[in-house]
Parts: C-alpha cells; structure tokens; sequence
C-alpha cells in the first residue's frame, strides 16, 4: 500500500451511494472511524436506468475529487457494487440492480473518470472490513453475510478476499434452499434469499400471518417483549429462524469457518442469536457447534470501508 495516497472507497448500492476519504496508512488503525476525513452519501436513482447509474456514480467520484481537491496520482478509488464482474467480458453479473447485469459498469465509470477503479462484490468488501478492523479481526477464516434487501456473503481468509475461480465464492443467497417454491429475481426458485432476506422476512412470515409491520419495526417491538405469548408472531421468528438454521449450517458444512459475521438489516433481530443459533446447532453436521455467530460491529459502514481497502491494496 502506497502510504502516501488517501484511499476512497464507494458503497454503491440499490437505494444509496455512500462514500468515504480515508487518511493514507489506515490499515493498520485500531479505530477506523479515526481515519476518515470525509464521508457523504447520496441516493442511487437506479429507477432511471443504467446510463443515469454511470453518470451518477462518476459524479458523485469527480465530486469527492473535487471537494477532497484531490489528484488521480495521489488517491486510489475502490468500490463495492451489488453483483460482480465477469473475467471474460468485464461486464456485470448476478446484480440485483439488475440494469447493470451483462453491462460494463466498470469500464464505462473508468471512462467517464479517467483513473484506476478497483470494483469487487459489495458483500466481499464487508466481509473485508469487519476481517481486518470489526468483528472478524482475531480469526483466520470467516464468512460474511449480508441479510439485507438481498442476501450475500463473502470469504476471507487471512484478511484476504477468497473471490474464487468464477469470482462467485460466497455467493450462499442463491444458492436453493427450498426447490420450486419462492421466485427469486435471478429468474430461480427457492433460493435463500427468498427467506432469509428482511423483504423475504416481512412479506412471507409477517405479512402472512397478519402482522402488518416492516421487519425493522417487528425487530425492535419483538426486543421489547410486545409479542410475548403471540403465536402468530412466534411462528414467524420460528420460521425464519428455522431457514436461517438450514441455509447456515449448509454453510459451515462446507466451509467450516472460524466465525460467521451478520451484518444488513435482519442482522438487528436478536432471535437470530437465539433460536437462529439452536437451529443451527441441531442442523450441522457435527454433535456440537463451535462456531460463533456474531453481529458485525462496524455498522451499515462496513462496506465503504472494505471498498477503500480495496483501492489501497492495489497502490
């Protein structure tokens, strides 16, 4: 790493932009948050389609640029998108954003701006982060998940993303939890974001049992004990957390990693500790359950700061 650049990073995700200028020599901090100099988010607009995407993106950069009174040869860029990018064409794949699928983002923002651009999977650069500064930072191997709008994860081993051969590794939200039964925007059926995702949760386990809350509100009412004795209720955190035992354990029978790290919206559900955790346990293949499951500690920022990372490896 070039100790004398600062590093972006961006977080472009489905509803939101978010970036941050993170002081050169930040990868060994102890507190991240003491690195950064400046931090912005924007909404993303993906409604207008895949144009407006590149425009907005390579805006929101030049505007960093500018305002930071930045140079090219004396920062890296590195950013996190939904999806990833295929070697052979350079285009994008598997985004829920699902304009910039079989797209050249990449190449088309690199144009537009005239300078390096490192782009990896927006759960990857999460699970970088909270490997290097959150949650992650004492074990070798850990799985990050993202259980958010959508559901993804990433590998990292020794503080290093594992990206595959295929640059799929990680990619547990699509893999088929329950054949022929939910449809998913990948155009399969059952895979494991159609459960485990907070839309999946509150359109099929509290909107049908007739709990007319978003999975947020559901969370924090639950925390506070509103649905002690509700069987509706109880069967929905049953059901979730049933799946996310299935779809976990299906996980660390692979992979066996030292930590599984939860981040994303659903990561606030405190069930998931709790009943997740026992369905885990009994669904494994092992007699016991030795691996931690913990919440990610660096907040809905993990991301930002892993795409920064990324941009500051690569100098």
């Amino acid at each position: 790493m070039n100790k004398n650049k600062m590093h972006i990073g961006i977080d472009f995700g489905g509803t939101k932009i978010e970036g941050v200028v993170l002081k050169c020599d930040f990868e060994n901090a102890e507190n991240i948050d003491d690195f950064v100099v400046y931090k912005e988010r924007i909404d993303t607009q993906a409604r207008y389609g895949y144009d407006h995407l590149v425009k907005r993106l390579s805006d929101f950069i030049r505007h960093i640029l500018q305002k930071m009174k930045l140079e090219p040869d004396n920062c890296t860029v590195g950013i996190g998108l939904p999806g990833s990018i295929i070697r052979r064409t350079g285009c994008v794949k598997n985004s829920n954003t699902t304009c910039l699928n079989n797209k050249p983002f990449w190449t088309d923002v690199q144009k537009q701006l005239l300078l390096p651009i490192v782009f990896e999977n927006d759960a990857n650069c999460f699970s970088l982060a909270e490997a290097v500064w959150g949650a992650g930072k004492s074990y070798s191997i850990i799985f990050g998940v993202i259980l958010g709008t959508g559901v993804g994860g990433g590998i990292v081993l020794n503080k290093r993303i594992l990206p595959g051969l295929q640059n799929i590794a990680g990619e547990w939200g699509h893999a088929i939890l329950i054949p022929d039964s939910r449809p998913c925007y990948c155009g399969k059926k059952g895979c494991v974001e159609t459960y485990l995702s907070g839309s999946a949760f509150q359109k099929y386990e509290l909107a049908e049992n007739g709990i007319n809350l978003t999975s947020h509100q559901f969370s924090k009412n639950w925390d506070s004990n509103k649905y002690n004795g509700n069987p509706a209720a109880q069967q929905a955190v049953d059901h979730y957390c049933k799946y996310f035992g299935m779809a976990v354990s299906n996980v660390i029978n692979i992979l066996d990693p030292d930590a599984i790290i939860l981040g994303g919206g659903m990561s606030n559900a405190s069930f998931i500790y709790k009943k997740g955790w026992e369905y885990v346990k009994e669904y494994v293949f092992n007699d016991e359950l030795l691996t931690p499951i913990k919440k990610a500690t660096l907040g809905d920022s993990a991301g930002v700061f892993g795409a920064a990372l990324l941009g500051a490896a690569s100098s």
